[in-house]
């Protein structure tokens, strides 16, 4: 599996990852792209493996987090941010499920973009 090494500025790059430091991985990798740095699509496509880490080590306050399990198609979590969004916007959809023509959010298609 590709690992985006970009993510490893503060320590040594892992090599035979545990448990533990491929749910880091994950982590790193949502905290990028909810801090608005997109994702390359090969580093995201390889973790559709991994998804026994994404069900044990949920990082629930990551749109990022959320948007990845909803474009491969698995269970959904319930999101825990800081604060509500708004019930609706100017032309009355939902903020939260925004979806184009396609039925993609904008977060999922930001993930698309590369």
């Amino acid at each position: 599996m590709e690992l985006d090494y970009s993510l490893y500025p503060d320590r040594e790059i892992p090599t035979d990852l545990t448990d533990a430091e491929r749910a880091e991985y994950v982590e790193r990798l949502c905290r990028q792209f909810d801090f608005g740095t997109p994702i390359a699509s090969r580093f995201v496509v390889a973790l559709r493996d991994w998804k026994d880490i994404w069900g044990r080590f949920p990082i629930l306050n990551s749109p990022a987090y959320h948007s990845i399990r909803a474009y491969f198609h698995w269970e959904r979590f319930t999101p825990r941010y800081g604060t509500k969004i708004p019930a609706g916007n100017r032309n009355g959809r939902s903020r939260t499920s925004a979806k184009d023509d396609h039925g993609i959010s904008r977060c999922e298609r930001r993930l698309l973009v590369r």
